[in-house]
Formats: C-alpha cells, structure tokens, sequence
C-alpha cells in the first residue's frame, strides 16, 4: 500500500530537502499551511523550493529522503524569484485515509 504523509509529516520536515530521483532534481520544503482542515478532512498544502535553472513541469514525482519511506506528490509550479522556482502541493483528503 502506498505511504500517503500527512500534515505532520510535512511540519516535522520543515527546511528539509527531498530527492526527486525520474527528475534528478533536490527540492527544499518551505512551509506547510493548514487550508481549513476539520475533524473529517485534512486541508493543507506545501510549498517547495528548487533551483532557478531547471524547470520542473506540474505533474506526479517521487520524492526520498534518506531515513523515511519514498512517497509520491503531485507538485505545481507557482512562481519564482532570484532564489528558485516555487512549487505548491495541495491535500484535500479524509483524515482516516486515502479513499
């Protein structure tokens, strides 16, 4: 069965970088905000960091971490300035678990 993180996981992960292997590519986690999450549903996304010279395409990458269990997100791209380009990853899901 596929790991599915939640909400904590991203906050636990703060500043820390996730390997994207199929895109060979390092992102930067940046911040995890809450989207108005209940007792039934998580709502929250996160926003990531890459490097400015290499565009990654809005789609579904594995991400790694050396310690944790490899997940897939789908990731958007959402901006960029002198530091990176900005990649946002949004969750509307029901808290017992992906349907």
């Amino acid at each position: 069965m596929p790991y599915y993180p939640d909400q904590p996981f991203f906050l636990q992960h703060l500043g820390q970088e996730f390997l994207l292997p199929d895109a060979h590519e390092v992102l930067l986690l940046l911040s995890c905000q809450d989207a108005g999450s209940n007792e039934i549903q998580e709502i929250f996304s996160v926003i990531l960091r890459g490097p400015r010279d290499h565009f990654l395409p809005q789609r579904t990458y594995r991400f790694e971490k050396e310690g944790l269990e490899p997940f897939d997100m789908f990731i958007v791209p959402v901006g960029h300035d002198r530091q990176g380009i900005y990649y946002e990853a949004f969750f509307n899901r029901h808290r017992s678990g992906p349907a």
